[in-house]
Parts: C-alpha cells; structure tokens; sequence
C-alpha cells in the first residue's frame, strides 16, 4: 500500500470490515479514504482489484477487477503472473 500512495496522490485504505477469509488465504479490499467514508462514488478507485494474501506463504496476490473473488480464486494459479 505504501508503494501504491508513492504514485498516487490518494490516500489508499483496507477496509477490515469486509475481509474475507478463503481456505487459500485472506482476500482485501482497498479504496479510496474518502470513498470508506462518504460511500460517494467520485471518491471511489476505478479497476483497483481486491488483495488476496495467500494463507500458507504470505505472498501477496492483485485480484482482477473484472470478475468475482469466488471466480478469481477458483481459477488462480501460483505461476500464472
């Protein structure tokens, strides 16, 4: 997340509340601060995919933003990046 706030003048923040938790690992999802906290849709991130981090390395995975969670999990493969 660090990193991300280094190339983009947004404030960047996990929204905890909504973490999933996957036999693969835990999945979250980031915004905008402003947008966790007006819910106001020109505060939101475009394309921005939820984070899995994967439960047995800790490796952190980026989701697409273009499917579902489920569909994204169910079809990651290790080596496919």
């Amino acid at each position: 997340m660090d990193k991300m706030q280094l190339e983009y003048p947004i404030e960047l923040e996990i929204n905890f509340e909504i973490t999933e938790e996957h036999p693969i690992g835990f999945v979250f999802f980031y915004n905008s601060k402003k947008f966790w906290k007006t819910r106001d849709m020109s505060d939101t991130l475009v394309g921005n995919g939820p984070l899995l981090v994967l439960r047995e390395s800790g490796e952190l995975v980026v989701l697409p933003s273009n499917q579902s969670v489920k569909r994204s999990i169910s079809t990651y493969q290790p080596n496919s990046r």
